[in-house]
């Protein structure tokens, strides 16, 4: 099975959690602000500016 059938399967039955913006997603996973702002800082001082290739969307 390609890996975007598998990735559109996985959304589709609820596996990931998207929101547009760090505050929905936030209220969604129901962390506290400071944590989820803390990792996104972390990702960035390693990863820079660069980006997660979205595999799902690419079906």
């Amino acid at each position: 099975m390609e890996r975007t059938k598998v990735m559109q399967g996985y959304r589709e039955n609820g596996y990931f959690v998207e929101r547009k913006t760090v505050p929905e997603l936030n209220g969604k996973l129901g962390l506290p602000a400071s944590e989820l702002q803390k990792t996104l800082e972390a990702w960035e001082s390693v990863y820079g500016s660069r980006r997660i290739p979205n595999a799902a969307a690419k079906s």
